[in-house]
């Protein structure tokens, strides 16, 4: 595998997921999805992981991810059949894998 990895030149990669295991983890798609971004990362590829922030952790805890180092970047708004919609795009970069995650109360208030 390392070697399909490392020949086919995988540079950048977007990966757009509901959950990733050390931010939001409900079931194993948080598990697969932040292994195979950590372990082929390793060789090279820049991965760009999206993400909901949602407003409340599995605690209830609101602001949570600040003390995970995520940091907020910038705003982002559209209109979608006549409603407004603000979202927050906030950051972190770990190695090679750059998360931005996106935080709207109305969109995102939790987890299932």
């Amino acid at each position: 595998m390392s070697n399909f990895i490392y020949n086919s030149q995988l540079n950048e990669v977007a990966v757009l997921t509901p959950e990733y295991g050390k931010f939001m983890k409900i079931g194993g798609l948080a598990v697969i999805i932040e292994d195979l971004c950590e372990e082929i990362s390793h060789f090279g590829t820049q991965f760009h992981v999206v993400m909901p922030y949602f407003n409340e952790n599995l605690k209830g805890e609101t602001d949570y991810m600040k003390s995970l180092g995520v940091k907020y970047w910038f705003k982002i708004c559209f209109d979608f059949h006549g409603v407004t919609y603000e979202i927050g795009v906030h950051t972190l970069k770990e190695g090679n894998i750059n998360f931005y995650f996106l935080h709207n109360y109305y969109l995102f208030p939790k987890i299932y």
